[in-house]
């Protein structure tokens, strides 16, 4: 995960000087000592794809270094269905709207998920929608972050459904 994001700080805070934060799956290659034995836990907001995909990284390069991995899905279930909504929508539309704080995690995973399959801007309000990002877009998706409140959402809708007035 993001060795800047609170909970991460708090798992290291756990692991007495003995965890790394890392998003980089090459990360074992290059490290001069492995203990023999190493757990790998998950920020709880990042997109499955992407600890999948570490994952498998981590275990071809322990293998050779002869570690046993205790892996721990840690991957919030409401995160992941949150996730899940978010591609399905983004996949039925031509433009994507992610609305929550521009500093978190979730939100901004979900911004990145859904840029994979389409134009995807993230906002915290509605005030910062620039008229530009709409020219040329029909089907417009909206979805929040865990913490963004409805009425927020609400805001956004109103506002993007007022252009076509």
């Amino acid at each position: 995960g993001d060795a800047n994001h609170p909970e991460v700080k708090g798992i290291l805070g756990w692991a007495n000087g003995q965890g790394v934060a890392t998003l980089d799956k090459n990360l074992m290659a290059t490290l001069e000592y492995l203990p023999r034995r190493v757990g790998i836990l998950s920020q709880t907001t990042q997109i499955p794809a992407r600890f999948t995909e570490f994952v498998k990284e981590i275990i071809n390069s322990a293998l050779v270094k002869d570690a046993e991995l205790r892996i721990i899905d840690t991957i919030c279930h409401d995160i992941r269905e949150r996730q899940q909504a978010a591609l399905e929508l983004a996949n039925r539309v031509d433009l994507m709207f992610v609305i929550g704080s521009h500093t978190s995690a979730n939100t901004n995973h979900l911004a990145e998920l859904c840029a994979t399959v389409v134009p995807t801007h993230l906002v915290e309000t509605a005030d910062e929608i620039q008229p530009s990002w709409l020219q040329g877009h029909h089907h417009i998706g909206v979805t929040g972050g865990a913490s963004t409140a409805e009425e927020t959402i609400n805001e956004v809708v109103a506002r993007l459904e007022a252009r076509d007035s």
